[in-house]
């Protein structure tokens, strides 16, 4: 599950905020495929429909899609019967459903390869907090960043050595 615990209520977002949110919401999902040599499992299920509600909205509630420009698509609350939408009712052609569809998708694509870049990069990051998770079970908010510091610095040092003996052999 990845969880993320908003720093306070917010109404008001970002084009570059909903993407963050987006690429969390995939990171377990990115996750699965790196650690797991591409065998991905159900586990990310609400993550997924949580990214998609987010990239759907952006396209046709935020009017943040420069394809389909500032326009609100789809009209909420109205004619509310059985077997009806209760969010939204469409009101717009198959075309252009297929135009938001295709949107979505390269909202969901882009944030998904760019979270796939930065977990990858990262990879001694997710280890060093998973070998910690199976060890404690539950990790708080400062002992996630100690971890990530810790992994920094060993890398800046690892860094530091490579330097200082590239510099001693060119000498």
């Amino acid at each position: 599950v990845t969880w993320s615990l908003p720093e306070h209520d917010k109404s008001l977002y970002k084009y570059s905020d909903l993407k963050d949110r987006i690429i969390t919401a995939l990171g377990g999902r990115i996750a699965e495929e790196i650690i797991y040599n591409g065998q991905i499992t159900s586990g990310a299920t609400s993550d997924i429909k949580q990214a998609t509600d987010i990239a759907r909205k952006m396209v046709t509630v935020y009017g943040m899609s420069s394809k389909m420009g500032t326009v609100a698509y789809g009209k909420s609350g109205e004619n509310v019967f059985m077997g009806r939408d209760f969010g939204q009712t469409k009101n717009y052609s198959e075309q252009t459903a297929r135009e938001i569809d295709d949107e979505i998708k390269a909202i969901i694509d882009g944030c998904y390869e760019y979270g796939k870049k930065a977990l990858s990069e990262n990879i001694d990051l997710i280890q060093a907090v998973t070998a910690e998770l199976l060890e404690r079970e539950t990790l708080e908010e400062r002992e996630v960043s100690e971890i990530i510091n810790r992994v920094k610095n060993s890398r800046n040092d690892e860094n530091k050595e490579f330097n200082d003996h590239d510099k001693s052999d060119n000498t």
